[in-house]
Formats: structure tokens, sequence, C-alpha cells
């Protein structure tokens, strides 16, 4: 199979949305957010290690569950019954959404992909020697109930992972590495915002490698990229292309014949992000502002919210409610529900 194939299959059994969120850092802010397919039931937690569950309307609180555990991010399952917790720490936590236990437990998913069509949840674990090389444990699991479904190793370094809705393919981005092939030069002075991003890219000596992965983890294709990052990407699926955001919104997107082009979205930083159910929006927030971002034609509507006083308050992150509003939570713990027009329906203080 040629490289650029491996590229075209994978773009081609996705239609709709894929998420990746990476362990590391604490967000200090209410940065997990996450809403049921049927829109009924809205949750947002932060640092506090509280679980607030929301009406989705007025953003009042009907319940806090203390969690145990500084959240990433946040996700239902498809019928509701699930909520899947990702911790600063590389777990997962599958919670009963009838009682709020703990029904099962993941450790070592570093960095995840949730594919919603599917109901499924991959991870990539820690780096293991292999020769004079490495391996990637790379593991599918049930969003319902934590059940494996999957797993295989990755040849090599793995950063980021994006999956296509339905589970059947995956795209991992490798960790950026020393290359003779691509020769360094001076960036040109007249070279200004992305094109000079892009000219510094393909000159600076370190390329990465798009590793195209099957349903199973079976390495389908694997292509070399100028482009690399120290950023967390988040990995999302519109049509024939994959894209991927990161904190710095020098973006990119891969067509399926491998070219790749570099964009960016209205907010000048992304600290939160998030995409929608049919994988056609992504929601990105930088300063209390932030754009609803159509990947296919690069339109979008933007937002701002109050200014307040004191620390600058930051976007951390963001779920799609099934309406094509969005919910973000703030570093100053806040939840703002924002219209699909960009309007600001509601702020609301979370405590």
């Amino acid at each position: 199979m040629s490289k650029k194939l491996g590229i075209a299959l994978l773009i081609a059994s996705a239609s709709a949305a894929s998420f990746t969120a990476m362990a590391g850092t604490p967000k200090n802010a209410l940065g997990a957010t996450a809403i049921s397919a049927d829109g009924t039931t809205l949750v947002a937690a932060g640092d506090n290690r509280v679980l607030y569950v929301l009406d989705p309307a007025s953003l009042e609180v009907k319940q806090r569950v203390f969690i145990g555990v500084n959240p990433q991010e946040a996700f239902f399952s498809a019928d509701g019954k699930t909520l899947v917790l990702s911790d600063e720490s590389g777990n997962l936590h599958f919670l009963s959404t009838a009682d709020w236990s703990e029904k099962a437990k993941v450790e070592d998913a570093q960095v995840i992909a949730v594919s919603a069509a599917a109901d499924t949840v991959a991870t990539l674990g820690y780096s293991q020697s292999e020769g004079d090389g490495y391996k990637v444990p790379f593991t599918v699991y049930a969003l319902s109930d934590g059940s494996k479904k999957a797993e295989s190793f990755i040849a090599g370094t793995a950063q980021m992972i994006a999956a296509a809705p339905d589970g059947s393919s995956y795209a991992v981005i490798s960790e950026r590495k020393e290359d003779a092939g691509e020769a360094k030069a001076d960036t040109p002075a007249d070279l200004q915002d992305l094109a000079k991003t892009e000219f510094e890219q393909k000159h600076d000596g370190y390329t990465a490698e798009m590793i195209m992965l099957d349903k199973t983890g079976k390495e389908t294709g694997r292509t070399k990229m100028w482009y690399t990052t120290y950023d967390t990407l988040h990995g999302a699926v519109e049509g024939t292309t994959v894209y991927w955001l990161g904190y710095s919104n020098e973006n990119i997107k891969v067509a399926a014949d491998g070219t790749t082009t570099l964009f960016k979205v209205p907010p000048s930083y992304l600290y939160g992000m998030g995409i929608s159910p049919d994988g056609k929006k992504a929601a990105a927030g930088s300063l209390r502002d932030g754009t609803i971002y159509n990947f296919a034609d690069g339109s979008s509507v933007t937002y701002e919210l109050d200014q307040q006083p004191g620390w600058p308050e930051y976007f951390e992150g963001f779920t799609f409610a099934p309406d094509g509003s969005i919910y973000g939570g703030t570093t100053a713990y806040r939840l703002a529900h924002i219209g699909a027009d960009g309007s600001v329906i509601a702020v609301k203080p979370i405590f």
C-alpha cells in the first residue's frame, strides 16, 4: 500500500467527529465539560475534583459529586448511562450516571481519541523500548463500560491520535525528530504569518510521521511530515480532510493525497477546543473570546464574554449540544452557553 493511499483510506472511512485529549498539566479551570447525546444532562468538572451536574437551559447546579480526581476531559456514552473522565495522570474513569459510582478504570491512557458514533475511546500509552527503538501501546475501549475492543502496538513513537467516528481507522502523529534530509535555511525577511511558519517548519531539520491504523491498530500506511509541534493536538475529520488543531493556532489540514496546509481560526491562541458530533465544526476559545469554526469552508462566528476583574480568564474546555450550541468552561470557573450563531445565551459561575 502506498503512503498516500494509506491516508486516503483513513479519511474515506470517516464522516463524523473525533476528539483528542492528552494527560498532563492540570487545566486550573472548569475544563472538563460534556452533554449527553439527547441534550438532557450537562456536566462540568475542574481542579477542585467536583463534578457539577447542571440544568442545560438555566446552568443551575442540580448536584455536586466529589470525584477525587483532577479531570482533563469528559465524554458521555451514546446511551447516556456512562460518563468517562480522563485525568491528568493518564487514567480513564467510567462512572455510572445513575449514582456516579465508578464501574471501571483504565490506566496508561496518556493520549485519547473518542469516536462518538462508534461509542469507543482509543488510547495511546507510554512508549516502551523495543530493540533499538520504541513501540507504543494502542488500545480501544467501549465508552459504555470500559471493556476492551482492540489492542496492538505502534512501531516508533506516537504523540497524538485522531479517530474515525465509526472506529474503523485512526491517524497518529509521531514525536518530532531530527532529520538530516530536511535542509536547514534562514527564513526570508519578507515572509509573514503562516507563510513564515511554513517555511520555518520545512527548513528546521525536524520531521514527524503520520501513521495510519485500521480498527485493530494494524498499521496501514506511514508518511513523513514537515509539520512538527510540541502542542497538544485535537484531531477531527470532515469530508476528505483530516484537521489537527493546537494551542499555537498554527493548525494543519491533511488532504487525501497527503498535502499538508496550515490554517488559523479567529482566536489568537487555542486554550480550549472541542469538536461537534458530526465532525463539521470546532469550538475554540482563548482570552474569554472564541469561535465556532466550520471546517469545510473556513467560515466562523465569534463570541466574547464580559470582562471580569483580576487575572485574565481563559476558556479551557468545550462540548457541543445537539442544537449546535456549545458550552465552554473557563479558568474563572464560569460556564458559558454560546448559541450556534455566536450569541452569548448564558454565563454563570459554577461553585
